[in-house]
């Protein structure tokens, strides 16, 4: 009987250490870096997104060009639409008429062409926080980071081989 009263009381000793919820209440992992903050793959120098966001992919996808979405929370199409245009254009690129799609169409020299269209999803239910995405369509840009978590998919979105 004692033997058992102390096996019982070893296991519940090293318990926590063997994958086990901390009894500090630490229940999940630490939130990685926000995905754009991280500075592993940059948006063109100067460009930041002005409206409530999160990265759902980035992706190399092929012909130098990079396939990054955004999904918007809390506003609408609209106000995504002026500020997008705003960040871009404060950032030095020019506009260029002629958007297929619905899309935008911008261009700086030094970078090249970028296209975005902003979808807002339909049908949502009273009281969504997402309200649509964004896909960028941007030039292929470098690591801009020799950090450990540039390889992470969890903060950068990028699956293998993006």
């Amino acid at each position: 009987m004692a033997v058992g009263v102390l096996v019982l009381a070893v296991i519940v000793a090293i318990s926590p250490s063997r994958g086990r919820a901390s009894p500090l209440g630490i229940y999940r992992p630490p939130v990685p870096t926000e995905t754009l903050a991280s500075k592993c793959f940059p948006l063109p120098d100067g460009v930041r997104l002005d409206f409530p966001h999160q990265v759902r992919s980035d992706a190399s996808v092929g012909h130098g060009r990079r396939r990054l979405v955004v999904q918007y929370d809390l506003v609408g199409a609209a106000t995504v639409v002026a500020r997008l245009t705003d960040a871009l254009t404060t950032a030095g690129f020019t506009a260029v008429p002629g958007s297929v799609g619905g899309g935008l169409r911008f261009d700086r020299g030094d970078v090249g062409p970028v296209e975005a269209t902003v979808e807002p999803y339909q049908h949502l239910p009273g009281g969504s926080i997402v309200r649509g995405q964004v896909v960028l369509d941007l030039p292929v840009t470098p690591v801009g980071s020799a950090s450990r978590q540039c390889a992470d998919p969890g903060v950068t979105k990028r699956g293998a081989g993006g």
